[in-house]
């Protein structure tokens, strides 16, 4: 059980940080001699420091401004918390969290959580550090800055030493002593033998796994120009998509965190949308295989994937109800994951198999530069206008089914729905680049839209799962007449909900379809790109 977080995160213990490269010979005299009248310089004794950067596989807090840090310092494991709005928490921690709920009841907790939802903590950079601490004080005997003399080596995967060994001096001020750290910068600045640190030590180690902060994201980002053809944006977007799916494969074999499996399958549908949505750019007989292989990999990602999805709703829903229904509910949940981890088997098995293997080399190789133009009728059209010409059409249907569907469409009809706002975000998403500002503010609108109809598919389909979980585990003797009282309960509330949650889809519909949001549409052949 991990120790309380007893420091308070809302009172930060230190305020601004800033690192010095030490480039040539220095003495810890001379950085004594140079502060200024009624300032000394105190040191402790050097020892060495183990530190590792943790983050999410999509550098979450990196890209909040935050920082998590663990130091095990002469026997002693501390975590180092460090929010965007500035200050430094300590807190005690061992071992190593590898996700937000393993870090101490506490603030900390909580903010880290808030920023990583489902994803693992990642040892993504560290360090073998030779360190002197120090602090300066004032003529009162306080301290005002504290210093950090560091002999620094990133380390690789293996934890074997990596790359250039670099010699800082990290100061911080202290909160209250503002003018103390202003002047200790002010004369360290003047230094000869001290430079401002070019690479932050975050970027420097994470270098050395072959890691580059934010270097990874789910979104899809690229880099298209005016002058790229139809055919040339379709092989770059597909490409793409290869590496995301490439990069999230080792996580969802280790089921490191789910969120891994959940952006490998939206890479995968995304191929397959412009597999099927751009195929006036390909050559069909040289994407037939593709196409096939990937349809396979939906398939066997999805049973995992959707499991995933109901224990962390069932989890959610269980705390809704309180006592005693979340106790009530214990017996389907460990089916649940019992079966999730069946289903994990069965997801390394074919995410390690020649048949992968095989599909991602057909699918390296088809994205590769073609030798000559492809013969698609449609290959060499400008990507801007091919691209506008797909989110025009696959508006028109969108806005058609929904006409059809009419207020008081079943669930299914809404699920159709759904799949045909995500072709069209998606061909937004690719095209984005070249579409400009009326792409950005329709894939706000859109992802609205999309929000709403995904919470009314998922209320539909939390019933029907939560009925057949509940009659494997009543036949199995695994529960008894409260769980089945508990999930009677549960789904009455996720009846109503679904209820509610139709006027919500109907009004983002009316939304969505209005004669601005069909300007935006018709502006897109315009060519207002950035």
């Amino acid at each position: 059980m991990p120790a309380k977080d007893s420091t308070p995160a809302t009172q930060p213990s230190m305020c601004a940080s800033r690192t010095f490269e030490i480039v040539r010979r220095c003495s810890l005299a001379g950085l004594a001699r140079a502060l200024p009248s009624g300032l000394t310089l105190d040191w402790r004794p050097c020892r060495p420091v183990e530190r590792t950067h943790l983050d999410s596989h999509d550098w979450r807090l990196w890209a909040a401004g935050a920082s998590l840090v663990v130091e095990a310092v002469e026997g002693k494991q501390m975590v180092i918390w460090r929010p965007a709005r500035g200050g430094a928490v300590m807190v005690d921690s061992a071992p190593t969290p590898r996700c937000a709920a393993d870090l101490p009841e506490g603030t900390v907790r909580r903010e880290v959580q808030s920023l990583l939802g489902e994803r693992a903590l990642l040892p993504l950079a560290a360090l073998r550090v030779q360190q002197r601490p120090g602090s300066v004080r004032d003529e009162r005997a306080k301290i005002v800055t504290r210093v950090w003399w560091e002999r620094s080596t990133p380390l690789d995967r293996t934890d074997e030493p990596a790359g250039s060994t670099r010699t800082t001096l990290r100061i911080e001020g202290v909160r209250g002593y503002e003018g103390g750290w202003r002047a200790v910068q002010a004369a360290w600045e003047r230094l000869p033998f001290l430079k401002e640190a070019e690479q932050e030590e975050l970027a420097l180690a994470a270098a050395a796994r072959g890691r580059t902060p934010g270097d990874y994201s789910s979104r899809i980002h690229v880099p298209l120009a005016d002058d790229t053809s139809a055919a040339e944006a379709t092989r770059l977007i597909l490409r793409h998509l290869l590496e995301t799916t490439s990069a999230n494969l080792p996580g969802a074999i280790d089921d490191v965190d789910p969120e891994f499996l959940h952006d490998l399958r939206v890479a995968v549908r995304r191929a397959r949308s412009a597999l099927g949505q751009l195929a006036g750019s390909l050559d069909p007989a040289r994407f037939a295989r593709l196409r096939e292989e990937l349809r396979w990999l939906g398939g066997v990602t999805g049973p995992c994937r959707d499991l995933d999805v109901f224990v962390m709703d069932l989890e959610k829903y269980g705390k809704e109800l309180g006592e005693p229904a979340r106790t009530q509910l214990t017996p389907l949940l460990d089916h649940l994951r019992r079966q999730r981890q069946r289903q994990h088997g069965e997801l390394k098995a074919a995410l390690t198999s020649p048949r992968l293997r095989r599909l991602l080399a057909t699918w390296r190789r088809v994205t590769e530069p073609p030798r000559r133009p492809p013969a698609a009728p449609e290959a060499q059209r400008p990507a801007r206008e091919y691209g506008a010409a797909r989110v025009q059409r696959a508006y028109r249907r969108l806005r058609r089914h929904a006409r059809r569907l009419g207020p008081q469409a079943p669930p299914e009809g809404l699920h159709q729905l759904r799949i045909d706002a995500k072709k069209l975000r998606y061909l937004l998403e690719f095209f984005a680049p070249l579409l400009g500002r009326p792409a950005a503010a329709l894939i706000r609108q859109l992802k609205e839209l999309q929000d709403a109809l995904g919470i009314f598919n998922d209320l539909a389909v939390q019933q029907r799962r939560l009925a057949e979980a509940l009659g494997e585990v009543l036949a199995s003797g695994a529960a008894d007449g409260a769980a089945a009282l508990a999930a009677g309960r549960l789904v009455a509330v996720l009846e109503a909900r679904q209820g509610a949650q139709r006027a919500v889809v109907s009004k983002r519909l009316e939304a969505f379809f209005t004669p601005e949001v069909r300007a935006e549409v018709a502006s897109l052949t315009a060519g207002e790109g950035e």
